[in-house]
């Protein structure tokens, strides 16, 4: 399979999950007007997290370059998409309070459940990390 069309199918799946995942926590909390605003978040997720598709592309393709187990592969990205998820809504946040911080609820939780989301993508495509991609070797210097 191509990077491609993993990066694309690990960021719609982490999208759709987020949603779901969110919807769910806030029904469990009480907050059922918030729990409806999950659709929002489904919708807003796919408009404005397009920009993420490319970065995702990119970072699957170097990290399939590199010479680790499925295991390895899918940590380090996980490792680096979860410092990029944490960035983005504490920067969020510092635009919308002057706080940069996930201290505010609904800015952690939106973080905890990207997060969450993004770790059960990867999980539903772990076999492909374990393969050489079209296009990418893997090739140790000699």
């Amino acid at each position: 399979m191509k990077p491609s069309v993993i990066s694309f199918s690990i960021w719609a799946i982490t999208i759709f999950l987020n949603a779901v995942f969110f919807g769910v926590a806030e029904l469990g909390m009480g907050n059922i007007g918030t729990a409806i605003g999950a659709l929002a978040i489904l919708a807003m997720g796919y408009v404005f997290g397009l920009p993420f598709w490319p970065l995702l592309w990119l970072l699957i393709t170097l990290i399939m370059a590199l010479p680790f187990s499925a295991a390895g592969r899918i940590t380090w990205l996980i490792g680096i998409l979860g410092i990029l998820v944490a960035l983005f809504y504490a920067s969020i946040a510092w635009i919308i309070t002057g706080h940069f911080t996930l201290h505010h609820p609904l800015g952690g939780l939106l973080a905890g459940t990207t997060i969450a989301a993004m770790v059960m993508a990867f999980f539903f495509h772990r076999k492909a990390f374990g393969k050489e991609l079209a296009g990418i070797t893997n090739s140790k210097p000699e």
